[in-house]
């Protein structure tokens, strides 16, 4: 593990050299990395998978090689990084030896790129460049622009102290997650590579979703509420948050009655991707990664989707536009550290 990445760090912008000769006897080495499980060894560990076999907890797969300080550190806080984000460094950290590697210096490697969306006016693919715990510094190094480009990132950058909150975020989704994103800076170097460095804020509360009360059941599929034996049925707890979930999905921003912020971009996703399913699920995800982190007013206590507090999982069973719904089956970790499963039903606007 330690020789695929040149035994130096993996972790973006680290790339200490963990392996160096003993000063006391000149046929000794020592060494400052560690393996560290990206998935834990133990069902209690960091970021502990219980659907993973002894064997997969036990693969080069499920390790990443740091530095011990860095190797520490994503074990005393897991929650701030998930396991898709590990894997990503690793697999970054490994092109990037393989290119450095002299006889190989002229291949063309690619990195693992990312979907990252900075507001809702910019998206694009780029790789983890480097994170700066202490200071909150996460830097990208920007690939293909999906939506906006170089110049729209300038225009938003200098209008965006005048933003309203609910409008500066940063979501990723190999992270399952994202953060408030009070500012940001950008660099162009001479070679014309742009890198992106978000200044982020802290993540929002979490909510334990069985604080959710009682609502009216609503069957997604026919749009109507349910009934059983002459009466209308009711949803408590978890269910009552994974109903909200739907409800918000399916309405487009502006459109409740308070005219708050509230709402989603995802029936617009599924109108402009609906040619492209991989892409499409991408563009969900972070869409419910903005609604975990942003609060629609300056008023809110908490956040839309503040019972969640990563995404596992997520794909698209079907999107029939004509009848204009779309099965999700999504995979999260809850707020109370629950994993939730299921199926879900969202009408598209």
């Amino acid at each position: 593990m330690a020789s695929r990445v040149g035994w130096r760090c993996s972790f973006p912008g680290c790339r200490m050299i963990t392996i160096g000769p003993s000063m006391d006897k000149t046929n000794k080495f020592i060494i400052l990395g560690d393996a560290a499980h990206i998935y834990a060894a133990s069902s209690n560990g960091p970021r502990a998978n219980l659907t993973m076999t002894i064997s997969d907890l036990s693969s080069i797969d499920n390790g990443i090689w740091l530095c011990k300080q860095h190797a520490r550190m994503i074990d005393l806080d897991p929650g701030k990084y998930s396991a898709e984000t590990l894997h990503d460094w690793k697999l970054t950290a490994e092109a990037e030896t393989y290119r450095l590697m002299k006889e190989l210096r002229r291949e063309n490697v690619p990195n693992k790129e990312t979907l990252i969306a900075i507001t809702n006016k910019i998206l694009f693919y780029g790789v983890w460049a480097a994170v700066n715990d202490k200071d909150d510094l996460w830097t990208f190094r920007v690939g293909q622009f999906l939506e906006g480009d170089a110049n729209e990132l300038q225009k938003l950058y200098i209008s965006y102290t005048k933003l309203p909150d609910w409008e500066k975020f940063l979501a990723i989704e190999s992270q399952g997650e994202g953060r408030p994103l009070p500012r940001f800076l950008f660099e162009i170097d001479k070679e014309g590579q742009l890198d992106v460095k978000c200044q982020v804020g802290p993540k929002a509360d979490r909510r334990n979703p069985h604080s959710f009360g009682f609502d009216i059941a609503y069957d997604f599929e026919s749009q109507d509420l349910k009934i059983e034996n002459g009466g209308f049925t009711g949803v408590y707890g978890i269910d009552t948050a994974i109903q909200n979930l739907q409800v918000i999905l399916s309405s487009p921003p502006g459109e409740f009655a308070d005219g708050s912020s509230i709402g989603s971009h995802f029936s617009r996703y599924c109108w402009q991707y609906a040619d492209n399913l991989s892409l499409l699920r991408s563009l969900i995800k972070i869409e419910i990664i903005r609604l975990m982190e942003v609060k629609y007013s300056r008023d809110s206590e908490g956040t839309e989707f503040d019972f969640i507090n990563r995404i596992l999982n997520l794909d698209i069973l079907s999107l029939n536009l004509e009848q204009r719904q779309a099965r999700i089956s999504l995979e999260l970790e809850l707020g109370n550290l629950e994993h939730w499963m299921g199926e879900i039903v969202i009408p598209i606007r």
